[in-house]
């Protein structure tokens, strides 16, 4: 099944640039988020055009900065099976 992603570029907090490759939370799948978000925690409040993402490439989620992106973040699709491992070792994806 394919999934919708993007690689995009912002600049962090520092001034630092990070390059990413990340699928936005209402697009990965119901059972992979449920195991990996553990129970009993408050919601985090994020400034705005701050997003919770799942970076491709960490293997985790990560903060998008929506505010300072790089041009336009570009929609590409990911395999749900390569990236989406339902267990609890880190894993990673090749991403060219």
């Amino acid at each position: 099944m394919s999934i919708t992603g993007y690689h995009g570029t912002y600049t962090k907090a520092n001034g630092d640039t990070r390059e990413m490759y990340f699928v936005r939370l209402q697009d990965v799948p119901e059972a992979f988020l449920t195991s990996r978000i553990k129970g009993g925690s408050k919601p985090r409040t994020l400034k705005e055009g701050m997003e919770t993402v799942w970076d491709v490439k960490a293997n985790d989620f990560r903060i998008f900065n929506w505010n300072t992106t790089q041009g336009d973040p570009k929609q590409i699709n990911f395999e749900e099976n390569e990236i989406f491992v339902l267990t609890t070792q880190n894993t990673s994806a090749t991403i060219d």
